[in-house]
């Protein structure tokens, strides 16, 4: 368990304190702010700046107050702290609130404190990587990911020993992810605010060996289980999801037959199906207790044709269209894992299976095409590609997550690791034998 400290001003940010606290403390860390001190004789001001040198990470949340100047000082405490927190060497989260977020206008800084309150978010986002919110359900979103990968632990000696690492089979998934987590979740929480319950559909698209299943593990186990639980409470089970086959063969009549049996295949051995309607699947009793369900659907280049848009323009505007959403049904978010063959694997399967390949770049034409017709009745999402890693990245995720003591140990290993890795996948399996690595070797985590 780490101990994160909460910084902010105070009477404007009592919501978004209140929902990064809490995200925090659903991840078993301690949040610590303010407000929770207790009488001191210590002067107010030296109580913040030493609590923040006693957490292992600092939160800072800014809107458009620059906060209290204590007498003697020239910045507000909200600043003292952030200064603190970078003079102590601690790991740094920020968050602004959007510039187009709706705002009381009380809750705005007129004057030199306007002035001062521009120069300090124009410094943070020169200084570090920036996540914006519009209110505090989305802040306690990114606050999650966020936090988890930093993979905070109390610091001391790691031992030889059989016990997993908390959240390790997710933190090494999460190598140069946030742009898609941030992507995700910014899309979802405006789309579920404007019309909840309405199905949502994302693509996620990219190198077949960049980790597609990952990210959605990464978001099932984070923001989406966060989601479920400030919605409808801690004793909902985190989001239910499968896998559902694509029609790959026939004509477009047959492929739109053979869709709705494959969505419920997994089910007839339950329950005496005979209606294939989207409504049917809705409402069948075992999603009664789960209130977000996840659908996964994974299209390759290989199989990509004319059908295949035809097919996805047909269960967007027609299939999911048809349902009769309310409160009695679960909230549906259907994923494309849509995948690029690498270049190394294209040319054999071209000569053993004779497959044509549609290029990528068309494909993301198409898709956008298809997404520009859905409107605003079918919330429709191309996340940001996936990408490969760079050497920087795991560099940075070795300085996250607190992996070596040496500056030369990382730059060296980060650099072994970029050449024989190549792909997320097998960065993937190299960062997970780095945890291994450290607890077997009892190597000491940086402070």
């Amino acid at each position: 368990m780490a101990k994160i400290y909460i910084s902010s001003t105070y009477e404007d940010l009592k919501n978004e304190r209140g929902a990064a606290a809490q995200a925090v403390r659903r991840l078993d860390h301690t949040a610590i702010a303010m407000e929770d001190d207790v009488a001191s004789g210590k002067r107010p001001v030296d109580k913040c700046l030493e609590d923040v040198r006693n957490c292992d990470a600092y939160i800072g949340i800014f809107a458009w107050r620059y906060g209290f100047i204590p007498k003697g000082y020239n910045k507000s405490i909200t600043h003292l702290e952030y200064e603190e927190a970078k003079k102590a060497g601690k790991e740094c989260l920020i968050f602004l609130l959007d510039a187009k977020a709706p705002w009381p206008g009380d809750k705005f800084d007129r004057g030199d404190a306007a002035e001062k309150i521009d120069l300090l978010r124009k410094e943070l986002q020169e200084n570090h990587e920036i996540s914006f919110f519009n209110t505090a359900d989305e802040l306690s979103s990114l606050v999650s990911p966020a936090v988890v990968g930093l993979n905070l632990e109390k610091e001391k000696p790691l031992t030889i020993s059989s016990e997993k690492p908390r959240l390790g089979p997710l933190v090494h998934k999460m190598c140069d992810r946030l742009t898609q987590l941030k992507d995700f979740l910014k899309f979802f929480q405006e789309k579920s605010r404007e019309c909840p319950k309405r199905p949502q559909f994302y693509f996620i698209h990219g190198d077949e060996l960049e980790g597609h299943e990952s990210l959605l593990q990464v978001l099932i186990n984070t923001s989406l289980k966060d989601h479920v639980e400030r919605q409808w409470g801690s004793d909902k089970p985190k989001p239910y999801s499968w896998n559902v086959t694509w029609p790959k063969e026939g004509s477009l009549g047959d492929r739109k037959d053979q869709l709705p049996v494959n969505m419920m295949a997994g089910f007839q051995t339950w329950y005496e199906i005979d209606d294939f309607d989207v409504n049917t699947l809705a409402r069948l009793p075992c999603f009664n207790k789960y209130p977000l369900v996840l659908i996964i659907h994974t299209l390759s280049d290989s199989i990509w044709d004319n059908t295949t848009e035809q097919l996805i323009a047909w269960y967007i505007h027609e299939y999911w269209a048809a349902l009769e959403w309310n409160d009695d049904i679960p909230h549906f978010l259907v994923f494309f894992n849509v995948k690029y063959s690498h270049p190394d694997k294209k040319g054999l399967k071209q000569k053993i299976f004779k497959w044509k390949y549609m290029p990528g770049e068309l494909i993301r034409r198409r898709l956008e095409h298809i997404i520009k017709l859905s409107g605003e009745k079918c919330p429709c999402r191309l996340i940001k590609e996936l990408t490969p890693v760079g050497v920087g990245d795991i560099r940075e995720w070795f300085n996250q997550n607190r992996i070596y003591e040496s500056e030369l140990k990382r730059r060296e290993k980060a650099q072994a690791i970029f050449r024989e890795s190549g792909c997320m996948s097998k960065l993937e399996e190299n960062l997970r034998k780095i945890i291994i690595e450290c607890q077997k070797s009892g190597e000491v985590l940086l402070t």
